[in-house]
């Protein structure tokens, strides 16, 4: 699922060749569209990706920064329109923060109000995306931490969200019981 520094310019057009549908860049590697659903062992997925870069002034439009990274509001209803699902997976955040996540936040340095103001900019449509669809579970990467924090929501089975490290360190890959909806850390 795309997130940041990916090339948008290049997702788009696939996506845009291939609506609803899933992308194939490589042998290995499939891209998902914003708002694709699809089910594992009885279990509803939504897929949310992108997110906004905070060191976007200091990349290249077109090059190596994309206007596309970031949702609009016409993403978050289309994926919401299609009601809940069990496991929500997206690359940015939304508002409910693993303690690990929100200290990522609060830690940022050396950033513009501007670069801190767009970085923070879409967890506001993660955040509606997990309203709508409702899930049970949220992954999200992003903010480059492992960590896990539940939530319990009103007249609503509690969610639980999984924040996922980036590539290379530990705690950027789970496996996900679908029977249970836990994750256990796997090392590569």
């Amino acid at each position: 699922m795309p997130g940041h520094h990916d090339d948008w310019g290049t997702l788009s057009r696939l996506f845009a060749e291939h609506p609803g549908e899933a992308v194939q860049l490589s042998d290995y590697v499939w891209a998902l569209p914003r708002g694709y659903r699809f089910t594992i062992g009885g279990r509803s997925f939504l897929a949310f990706g992108g997110a906004p870069s905070v060191d976007f002034l200091r990349r290249i439009e077109g090059y190596s920064w994309w206007r596309e990274e970031l949702p609009s509001l016409a993403d978050v209803k289309a994926a919401a329109a299609g009601g809940h699902a069990d496991v929500l997976l997206t690359h940015d955040a939304g508002y409910a923060l693993t303690p690990k996540a929100s200290a990522a936040i609060k830690g940022r340095r050396g950033w513009s109000d501007t670069e801190l103001s767009y970085a923070d900019s879409g967890r506001v449509y993660v955040h509606w995306v997990t309203e709508a669809v409702t899930p049970l579970l949220h992954l999200h990467a992003h903010l480059d931490v492992r960590d896990s924090a539940t939530f319990p929501r009103d007249g609503l089975p509690s969610l639980r969200v999984e924040s996922l490290d980036c590539d290379g360190r530990p705690g950027n890959l789970v496996l996900l019981d679908l029977t249970t909806l836990r994750t256990t850390d796997l090392m590569v």
